[in-house]
């Protein structure tokens, strides 16, 4: 399970509620908190530290820092987003995938 973040964004059950696209909103603003906590932590040893996801990649900080970071925080998000679904279990990564394409087709967004 993902693990909380320490302090929550300020105004982010309003930013969902109000959005036209609540679950999206919710796995973005989650993402954007995975990942800035994950760059903190990570860079934290060096001589220039970072707080957020673009600062590390425009300041040249290694792709794959980057990537793990991306990819695991798109994770914890999509968890969030779903209910805690575990993505190493193949039928429940399914399940994930699909409740989100399907909510991606009826807002008519693409992808």
């Amino acid at each position: 399970m993902p693990r909380k973040v320490s302090k929550p964004m300020r105004y982010k059950n309003k930013l969902v509620e109000e959005s036209e696209y609540p679950i999206l909103m919710s796995i973005a603003l989650d993402w954007l908190q995975y990942s800035n906590r994950r760059i903190k932590e990570g860079t934290s040893s060096r001589k220039k530290s970072f707080s957020t996801f673009e600062a590390a990649a425009n300041e040249g900080v290694r792709f794959d820092l980057l990537h793990g970071v991306a990819d695991k925080s798109m994770t914890d998000a999509l968890r969030a987003a779903t209910g805690g679904v575990d993505t190493n279990d193949d039928g429940e990564s399914f399940l994930q995938r699909n409740l989100i394409a399907n909510y991606v087709d009826k807002a008519g967004l693409s992808v």
